[in-house]
């Protein structure tokens, strides 16, 4: 947790703002496209992958997060997955459990540490797991 400050500005001010100040309205513009581009990426995660590809995708993601150097945990609980990926947390498990047989995760305290990132997410990774 952290403290967080909330700014709220009224959509008409910042829609003024946006035409009179193109810096402003670059912001904006840049702010939409990434959540765009990220509920983009997110549709076509649901839609095109099937159940094991979108746990892999989130764990690879997830764990990539670390600072380099540092193994490769994915932070999340089972049901926090589940909610990621659109899924029953029993599905995860059972998925999860699959992975841990493979070899390619482990459980560890702060989460699911990735043994082999490439086998999770196959031609899409040039890394090697510490």
């Amino acid at each position: 947790m952290s403290d967080t400050a909330l700014h709220v500005v009224p959509a008409e001010l910042l829609e003024s703002l946006a035409r009179t100040d193109a810096a402003v309205a670059w912001e904006l513009l840049r702010a939409t496209s990434a959540r765009v581009r990220a509920l983009v990426g997110s549709v076509r995660m649901l839609v095109f992958m099937d159940l094991r590809q979108r746990v892999s995708h989130r764990l690879v993601e997830l764990a990539f997060r670390q600072p380099a150097g540092s193994a490769l945990v994915a932070e999340v609980s089972q049901q926090d997955l589940a909610d990621l990926v659109g899924s029953p947390r029993t599905s995860i498990a059972r998925i999860l459990a699959d992975l841990r047989e493979d070899g390619i995760i482990r459980t560890v305290p702060r989460g699911i540490q990735l043994l082999s990132p490439e086998r999770l997410v196959p031609n899409r990774l040039a890394v090697t797991a510490d």
